[in-house]
């Protein structure tokens, strides 16, 4: 909700900024150890957060690609500009 109306005034789509909060936070999460998603894997799988961050490959890599394509300006989906509609219905007598 914080950077919703940014994301509207800037003309990018509402799936943008979804995709952006996906990239930077849910991937993220397991890499930061006092975070609960990283606390649960670590947990989960019995290691420190430190021994199997090298090997998420998916959790460094989806925010490197999200920054590459708002750098290169690639790959964002836009809103499509509004066209404003023209009634061209008239009477016979304006016709004339």
């Amino acid at each position: 909700r914080l950077l919703q109306d940014k994301y509207k005034d800037m003309g990018y789509k509402r799936t943008t900024l979804t995709r952006s909060i996906e990239d930077a936070g849910t991937l993220l999460s397991p890499l930061i150890p006092w975070n609960m998603g990283g606390s649960f894997v670590a947990a989960t799988l019995g290691i420190a957060t430190l021994t199997y961050a090298p090997f998420a490959f998916a959790c460094w890599l989806s925010p490197l690609f999200g920054l590459l394509w708002a750098f290169l300006d690639k790959f964002i989906p836009r809103e499509e500009p509004e066209v404003k509609k023209v009634d061209v219905a008239f009477s016979v007598n304006e016709a004339r």
